[in-house]
């Protein structure tokens, strides 16, 4: 288990880092003690966290030149580039290296395109409905698709980006509809359904679309 400390952060969060190891995000105060006794109360989310890295491990594609990697749905080529580390709307591109520095390299691309994609959209989306929004921020999370605080700031996973422009305003809908409640009520549901009036079907879809695309892509 790896302990981060945040000033920023009001929240606790549990995640997988790339080695497979448990991260616990917590505020600046948070002790090892508490963590782990975190850990043994949520014994079932920590094994689901360990068993979807251990699939990601076995369902990731060797980041060789040729393989199709995806941003909104799209497949791209992934090319190695002695100087770029970018996408240019053709193909990615990242320099040559290890498996994990070419790992990493492609997490700050698909960051940068979550910045550029996902963080306008929710401010354009949010500003057609009227609802106010704090900070939009793009994070690491691969247990959920987005978040939304009590102070009005939405979370996106960069992992996002990979889905279909429609399934990302699905995700960016419901944490919009977190807006109004913040939990899964009949009332939640009713906003979104106002938001994303093809919110189930989106869903179903998001959910086949994971099943098909688990990772970064297939060749």
């Amino acid at each position: 288990m790896k302990l981060f400390l945040s000033p920023r952060r009001r929240r606790i969060s549990l995640r997988i880092g790339r080695d497979g190891e448990i991260e616990v995000h917590a505020p600046v105060g948070y002790t090892e003690e508490e963590a782990q006794a975190l850990l043994l109360r949520h014994r079932r989310i920590v094994e689901r966290l360990k068993q979807r890295a251990e699939f990601l491990k076995k369902t990731r594609p060797v980041l060789k030149d040729g393989v199709m990697l995806l941003c909104l749905g799209q497949g791209y080529p992934l090319v190695t580039s002695h100087r770029l580390v970018q996408f240019d709307g053709e193909k990615f591109m990242i320099p040559p290296g290890s498996e994990t520095e070419r790992l990493r390299m492609l997490e700050k691309v698909y960051r940068s395109l979550a910045g550029r994609l996902i963080v306008p959209r929710a401010g354009i989306l949010a500003e057609r409905f009227g609802i106010p929004i704090g900070k939009v921020h793009v994070n690491g999370a691969v247990t959920r698709w987005g978040s939304c605080s009590a102070q009005g700031n939405l979370n996106f996973s960069w992992h996002l980006v990979r889905c279909p422009a429609d399934l990302v305003d699905s995700v960016i809908c419901h944490e919009l509809a977190h807006r109004a409640e913040l939990n899964h009520s009949p009332a939640f549901y009713r906003q979104l359904s106002r938001l994303d009036p093809r919110y189930a079907e989106h869903r179903t879809a998001l959910r086949r679309f994971v099943r098909a695309n688990p990772w970064f892509g297939a060749e």
